[in-house]
């Protein structure tokens, strides 16, 4: 028996007796001989993670045994990889089998901007439910809780703030020198302001929220006269919500304005140029879309059929 308690585990310390496939042309006495040799695998407060969340791309992981034993609260995370599970006995005593921990909850934020001005980019996807397909072939006990709810999309990276704007132009210089009547020293043009500062450059815009990941699919097959009932598992698969848009970059602070001209002997110095006005501030980013929910799938089924799943899902489903 492949006992682990209180540990977090990977597939690859799973024993490879439960993870090897079923043969093609296995019949079905052959497939209870092999459900026998998969052992009994108990997790005792402990959870086994699938992979890692990837909304690129998702593995499979097969699992066929004797007992699977889910006791004191232990998980399974699938983190929207497929679990294809056979089973003679699965029981459950607050067990689950949930697509993300807390952690592993949101997809990826977007990147900020890096320079003045610049936009931020879009969160990533929310990687989806996945499937969880579990044929029991004599008896569920306990209350099996699924939850295939999606990754919510990652938040936009916020955009950068514009940078300053341009120094107004200098005023021009007073000019003096001998005029009127009576001909004296005196000044002859006077001295001008100087010019306005230029317009900050805009702020870079919110990058957009990624899209929530779809709720999952569970399926729940058994051998028997009518499906598991419901009292048997709780099912919940929610649609992740969209990642919010990243904030907009302030626009860029007006330029200073430009220094007056100077008077000299008998002008008067001007003052400087009035500064520029403020640059536009960045959009907020889109927010994400939020996903589809999942769905469940309970039927009962013949042996006969549980067999011929086993050898199709083998490698996929």
């Amino acid at each position: 028996m492949a006992d682990f308690q209180g540990i977090r585990l990977t597939t690859d310390m799973v024993p490879k007796e439960i993870l090897e496939r079923v043969p093609a042309n296995i019949t079905q006495q052959e497939f209870g001989i092999r459900l026998k040799q998969g052992g009994t695998m108990r997790l005792d407060n402990s959870v086994w993670r699938i992979g890692a969340p990837d909304f690129q791309r998702n593995s499979l992981v097969f699992a066929a045994l004797d007992v699977l034993e889910l006791m004191n609260g232990a998980k399974i995370v699938t983190n929207g990889n497929t679990l294809v599970l056979f089973v003679n006995k699965l029981s459950s005593q607050n067990g689950s089998i949930i697509t993300f921990e807390p952690n592993d909850a949101n997809g990826a934020k977007g990147q900020n901007g890096t320079g003045a001005g610049d936009n931020g980019h879009p969160g990533f996807p929310g990687d989806s439910g996945g499937v969880v397909s579990i044929h029991v072939i004599q008896t569920l006990e306990g209350l099996l809780n699924i939850d295939l709810s999606g990754q919510s999309g990652g938040d936009g990276g916020d955009g950068m703030a514009g940078s300053g704007g341009s120094v107004g132009s200098r005023g021009q210089d007073g000019t003096w020198g001998i005029g009127g009547f009576p001909p004296l020293p005196r000044c002859l043009g006077e001295a001008t302001a100087g010019g306005k500062g230029g317009t900050g450059q805009p702020g870079g815009h919110g990058g957009d929220g990624g899209s929530g990941g779809s709720g999952g699919t569970f399926q729940l097959y058994n051998v028997g006269a009518a499906p598991t009932p419901e009292a048997a598992y709780f099912f919940t698969a929610v649609g992740g919500s969209g990642g919010k848009g990243g904030a907009g970059g302030a626009g860029g602070a007006g330029g200073p304005g430009g220094a007056g001209g100077i008077g000299h002997l008998f002008c008067g110095d001007a003052g400087a140029g009035p500064a520029g006005d403020s640059g536009q501030n960045g959009t907020k980013g889109n927010n994400g879309i939020k996903a589809q929910d999942g769905l469940k799938i309970v039927k009962n089924l013949e042996l006969e059929v549980v067999v011929r799943n086993a050898v199709s899902s083998g490698g996929n489903i």
